[in-house]
């Protein structure tokens, strides 16, 4: 952070560019806190970055920014409520009322109910739980990111969050609490969802889930994979799918590079979050992903997973494929933040998974991999396909033989 602050000090767009984005949610949270209208809301922020960006050279401590950064934008917001402007009537809502896009009348009048419903008893908190459950839940932010925004303690920021539910939990008077929570978190049109399979992508949409959808295409576990799939390598594995799967070859390349198109432009998505199961075929994917991302420089993206094993009410759970819009709706936010660990052990794995070695392949699970739970177990799966020692064989070959007798 120091480095941007420098940057900006120095007038590049750029570090300016990085610092608006990075903390508009904020200042946009505490603005509307004080003026209670969004359009005003964002007029005073936008004069608070330029203040802030005239006046930055003074700031000689940058860990102070971001409480410094709330000082300016409290002091514009009371300089617009001097100025006694009169309310303003969204216009975004009439567009989306005449419209009609994607929404039947009786959804979107349930949806605004429904907003309706959390906002207005979450405005019935104290301004300082308020702010805390705003920027937590509605905006996405980290409780660390907060407390030095707000330069609030860690232990105190957490206090206000837990007595915040206490209240909001006797006032909302619902059976599934831990579901309107999940309704509380409005994300963005920009989040960029990672998904395998054209059904779950589908379903992903119709649950609706904000922002774009990618479904990854490939099928790891079979056929020639490399640690980068790319040039002669990405050739090569097309030559054997299309031998193999009838998969043609040009279009195999077309696909991988599409896709690859997308990872690229990162940088336009603030959220990222990766989709996948608990088996062989959705493991290798996550990996292979994660060992992308880690060469990466994230910067101001967020990088999320939510990987699952087993759904309530379904015995045999097999994969996302198998849940309705709805259940899968449940499942939005719960996602958790890709880490270093993640991070790093995907990589690892997927070097492992890639290597001709296969001391290294076996390696994988006599390691702790419990920064991605599903790997141990998926990697076994792996092994087990390998020829035994004592009969030559693995155990699709095995089970098949089975069949066959």
């Amino acid at each position: 952070m120091h480095d941007w602050i420098e940057a900006a000090k120095r007038g590049e767009g750029t570090a300016q560019e990085y610092i608006v984005q990075r903390f508009r949610g904020m200042a946009q949270t505490v603005a509307y806190e004080i003026l209670r209208d969004v359009h005003l809301a964002e007029d005073a922020v936008q004069e608070a970055f330029a203040e802030a960006f005239v006046n930055l050279p003074k700031l000689r401590k940058q860990e102070a920014f971001p409480g410094w950064f709330k000082v300016i934008v409290e002091r514009q917001c009371y300089r617009v409520l001097r100025r006694k402007q009169h309310p303003i009537v969204p216009i975004q809502e009439v567009e989306q009322l005449s419209s009609g896009e994607c929404f039947s009348v009786e959804n979107l009048v349930e949806r605004k109910e429904l907003q309706k419903m959390l906002h207005d008893s979450v405005a019935e908190l104290s301004p300082n739980m308020r702010m805390a459950v705003q920027l937590y839940y509605f905006q996405g932010y980290s409780v660390q990111e907060i407390s030095d925004y707000l330069s609030v303690s860690v232990s105190a920021l957490k206090k206000r969050l837990f007595d915040a539910r206490r209240m909001l939990k006797n006032s909302l008077h619902v059976t599934d609490f831990i579901s309107v929570f999940l309704d509380l978190y409005e994300g963005g049109t920009k989040m960029l969802h990672i998904v395998n399979g054209d059904s779950v992508a589908e379903k992903l949409k119709g649950s609706g889930v904000q922002g774009e959808v990618l479904v990854w295409r490939e099928v790891y576990p079979h056929g020639p994979v490399f640690r980068e799939l790319n040039g002669d390598n990405l050739k090569l594995r097309a030559q054997y799918l299309q031998k193999t799967l009838g998969i043609p070859q040009e279009e195999y390349i077309q696909g991988c590079r599409k896709q690859e198109q997308v990872l690229q432009n990162l940088a336009a998505y603030p959220e990222i979050i990766l989709w996948f199961e608990h088996d062989l075929f959705d493991q290798t994917m996550l990996c292979y992903l994660l060992h992308w991302f880690s060469h990466q420089t994230l910067e101001n993206t967020k990088l999320n997973l939510l990987c699952i094993g087993a759904y309530p009410g379904i015995e045999l759970f097999r994969g996302l494929g198998q849940l309705s819009a709805k259940q899968l709706q449940t499942l939005s936010g719960i996602w958790q933040p890709v880490g270093p660990e993640q991070l790093q052990l995907g990589r690892k794995v997927w070097e492992a998974y890639t290597s001709e070695d296969w001391s290294k392949h076996t390696q994988i699970v006599e390691e702790d991999t419990t920064a991605l739970p599903f790997v141990q177990a998926a990697f076994q799966a792996h092994l087990s396909r390998i020829p035994a020692e004592d009969r030559g064989i693995g155990i699709i070959e095995q089970v098949t033989l089975e069949a066959v007798s």
